[in-house]
């Protein structure tokens, strides 16, 4: 999986990697909904630079960038759904697991 942002409705959704974003963080806009394979470790700031209203985690390091991201205690969820309206005005950050 390389990046790649798609732009449905009125929402940008980022679906990308953890070691993807590491590399290409400084040449990306902004986007509502970031959804990041953790692959490796990364620091949460090149996830908050993105400016997401909600992060959607999954994989090895998941937990990892959550506590990174500030949001610590945060329990694996098997889905999630939302609708554009209902998006949270902070970033929310749900992992999948």
């Amino acid at each position: 999986m390389n990046q790649t942002l798609f732009h449905i409705l009125d929402l940008l959704l980022l679906l990308t990697e953890s070691k993807v974003l590491k590399k290409l963080q400084k040449d990306l806009g902004e986007s509502q909904a970031v959804v990041l394979k953790a692959n490796e470790p990364l620091d949460g700031s090149a996830v908050a630079a993105l400016s997401p209203r909600i992060v959607i985690l999954y994989g090895e390091h998941a937990l990892e960038i959550a506590k990174s991201l500030g949001k610590e205690g945060i329990a694996p969820v098997s889905k999630y759904a939302t609708t554009l309206e209902k998006l949270p005005e902070e970033m929310e950050v749900v992992v999948l697991g």
